[in-house]
């Protein structure tokens, strides 16, 4: 069933009239999605408007049938209630200190409400944090007790991914194929 609220990324046409790049990884593939070359595939605006999060949401990853969105904050150390920053010194405010987070469904398209109470728990589902300075991460199954919710078509490893930085101004996630039983397919925006 269609949610009203989830934006459609799957070609939509950007800004500058092209559409959004789909692709089937090979196993062992590697792709690097840069922020300073790609437009997002779902801006910030769109996005808070939509779901109350504040972040562009740079690609979509098709895991064996499962979709995860990795949102881009801009900037770490943020405090993120509802999609909205909120001054630190609010005892409510769901910390958290990464530049992008992997989410599924069940995370993003929870309400606000929903999402925070989850993000304070102490037991996170439905979202991975991704940190600068941090080795590839793996994303399947069999990893952080299956934090994403990722069902049996997604393989125990299906792929990893990383931040790509090269300096204060370029940015981006590395997404690295394994060999999945059931495929990986990422969605991104055009070059800007």
């Amino acid at each position: 069933m269609n949610n009203p609220n989830k934006p459609n990324v799957n070609h939509e046409q950007s800004k500058n009239n092209e559409l959004s790049v789909e692709r089937k990884l090979l196993p062992g593939e590697t792709i690097t999605i840069d922020n300073t070359e790609n437009s997002p595939l779902i801006e910030r605006d769109e996005l808070k408007k939509r779901l109350g999060i504040e972040a562009d949401v740079v690609a979509i990853i098709n895991a064996g049938g499962n979709e995860l969105s990795v949102l881009y904050f801009g900037k770490p150390d943020r405090n993120i209630l509802g999609g909205h920053a909120l001054n630190k010194s609010e005892p409510e405010a769901a910390n958290f200190s990464t530049d992008y987070l992997v989410v599924g469904d069940s995370f993003m398209l929870a309400s606000p409400e929903e999402r925070n109470a989850v993000m304070r728990s102490g037991t996170p589902h439905g979202y991975k944090g991704i940190h600068n300075n941090q080795s590839l991460i793996p994303v399947g199954r069999h990893h952080d007790d299956n934090r994403l919710g990722l069902d049996k078509n997604a393989s125990r490893t299906h792929f990893n991914i990383g931040v790509y930085d090269q300096g204060t101004n370029r940015t981006g996630v590395i997404i690295s194929n394994e060999n999945p039983t059931n495929g990986t397919t990422v969605t991104f925006g055009p070059p800007k």
